[in-house]
């Protein structure tokens, strides 16, 4: 399973991707290949991806370090009916319509879903509702995976424990923390399937508590490609700079640009971006004004040109270095009682606005509409 598995796209730097996606036995290959429903039917058939005999669901545990201390984490990988009008998923970003027409471009290839949604339900309910449930459930594998995160599943294909669990989890809502592109190319793609008089595919996914200790929310950081004389131009127009001695990324956005400097927005500016609906309390409001300006326009999901985004800081640093970006934005880690506040307020992000850790790899199962995969293209 770890030759398998691969870390989540937003993880991978593109050399990492293309060192992955050269391996026959690894999950990037299919997710980035030029023709995924032929190597799809290969990995089926050479035994590589096997079908589960029975309807069922995984449970997912999870051991890791956090700030030095060892963790753990637990979590249900089962399938979620969309259906009509459903209100239990909370999205808190928007999207870039570019990525959401390359996952609509490979469930129509293959009908696969290849990594679960992210869906952190607030409180703690879950995960004590799971550590009982999990009791006495057959273990699968184990497997460690690149980012040093122990996974054990387990699988249930019990049904009356099953259906116990869908009562339970009916009462709930829960947040999209990772995946708001692949939930959009679902909707989507289920939308052209209703066309055709086909049935809905239901939504791949992962269910954990938002509230378990296990849980971090770090911030995207946003890499200018291109214009970044802009985004100087009008931090220096908006904003405060203290130049750092070293990086602090505390609870203000840091510009790189060979240089640490901590941006603070002045009163206009907060008063302006407040104006627009945004929150000037949170980072990732701020800085996307600094780079966008009052139109705000990448809300709508226009920036995939312009900007990269990375979770690793020195990843982000090392591309301003090498000339390969203009300005990095570093922005830090969300404290969970602001996020939620933000999110259930309705307010809907910039793209890549948060990062939850740690992530599901790629891989660790799948969801596949066999009858609906059309080998030929």
């Amino acid at each position: 399973m770890g030759e398998f598995v691969s870390p989540p796209t937003d993880m991978m730097s593109q050399d990492e991707i293309y060192a992955l996606s050269s391996r026959a036995n690894n999950v990037t290959r299919l997710t980035f290949g030029n023709d995924p429903a032929r190597i799809l039917k290969e990995m089926i058939e050479s035994g590589r991806i096997t079908k589960l005999s029975k309807n069922s669901m995984l449970v997912l545990k999870q051991n890791f370090l956090q700030n030095g201390r060892s963790v753990k984490r637990i979590g249900l990988i089962c399938s979620l009916n969309l259906g009509e009008g459903n209100d239990q998923l909370i999205p808190h970003e928007s999207t870039i319509r570019e990525y959401v027409e390359k996952r609509k471009e490979f469930l129509r290839k293959t009908g696969a879903q290849t990594e679960p949604v992210f869906i952190a339900v607030p409180g703690a309910e879950i995960e004590s509702y799971l550590n009982k449930i999990a009791d006495g459930v057959g273990k699968l594998f184990s497997f460690l995976d690149s980012a040093r995160v122990e996974n054990t599943i387990y699988l249930l294909d019990d049904e009356s424990r099953m259906q116990e669990i869908i009562k339970f989890l009916e009462g709930f809502r829960g947040i999209i923390a990772d995946g708001h592109h692949r939930v959009k190319a679902l909707t989507e793609f289920n939308r052209e399937r209703e066309g055709n008089g086909q049935m809905d595919l239901p939504l791949f996914s992962y269910i954990t508590s938002l509230d378990s200790p296990s849980m971090s929310i770090s911030g995207i950081h946003r890499l200018v490609r291109n214009g970044g004389e802009d985004v100087l131009k009008r931090i220096n127009s908006g904003f405060r700079m203290n130049k750092l001695e070293t990086p602090r990324l505390d609870g203000n956005v840091v510009l790189y640009d060979g240089n640490y400097r901590e941006i603070v927005p002045s009163l206009d500016t907060l008063k302006l971006i407040r104006d627009s609906g945004a929150y000037p309390e949170t980072p990732a409001d701020y800085s996307h004004f600094a780079m966008h300006g009052q139109s705000m326009e990448a809300v709508n999901g226009d920036d995939g040109k312009e900007t990269d985004y990375t979770p690793y800081e020195m990843r982000a640093v090392e591309e301003v270095d090498r000339g390969n970006a203009n300005v990095a934005l570093l922005m830090p880690p969300w404290k969970k009682e602001v996020f939620t506040k933000v999110v259930s307020s309705g307010r809907i992000l910039p793209p890549k606005s948060t990062f939850f850790s740690p992530k599901i790899f790629a891989g660790i199962a799948l969801s596949i509409e066999e009858e609906d995969t059309d080998f030929r293209r």
